[in-house]
C-alpha cells in the first residue's frame, strides 16, 4: 500500500456479553470511516480463539488525515461508548519503515 504515513493497530477486549454488539458498532464505524478522505485502510478483525478480542488495523495517508478522523463526531461518540462495552484496550501508533522490497509496504 503505497502512500501511507500512519498506521494504527487498536485492540479491544469486549465484555463477553457485549462482544457481538461491539462487532456491530465497529462494522458501522468502519463503513463510515472508509468514506473519509485520507483513510486508506480501516479493517476490523475478530480473534478466532478469543471472540471477545478485536483488532482494528488502520492506515492513513498522513497524520493530518488521522487527526481529521479523530475530530469527527462519530469517532468521539464511539470513544465515549466503548467503556460500557469493553474490558480493556491497547493501541499502537506506527510510522512505516519499509524495506527495499515493495512487498514490505503492503498491509
Amino acid at each position: 500500500m503505497a502512500g501511507y504515513d500512519t498506521v494504527i493497530i487498536a485492540e479491544v477486549w469486549a465484555k463477553p456479553e457485549e462482544a457481538d454488539h461491539l462487532e456491530e458498532v465497529l462494522r458501522e464505524h468502519t463503513d463510515r470511516t472508509l468514506e473519509e478522505p485520507g483513510v486508506l485502510l480501516f479493517a476490523v478483525h475478530r480473534d478466532r480463539e478469543d471472540p471477545t478480542h478485536f483488532a482494528v488495523i488502520e492506515a492513513y495517508e498522513s497524520y493530518d488525515a488521522l487527526e481529521v478522523h479523530r475530530g469527527t463526531e462519530r469517532y468521539q461518540a464511539l470513544m465515549a461508548s466503548l467503556p460500557a462495552m469493553m474490558d480493556r484496550r491497547a493501541r499502537m501508533e506506527l510510522e512505516p519503515r519499509p524495506a527495499k522490497d515493495p512487498r514490505s509496504t503492503v498491509l
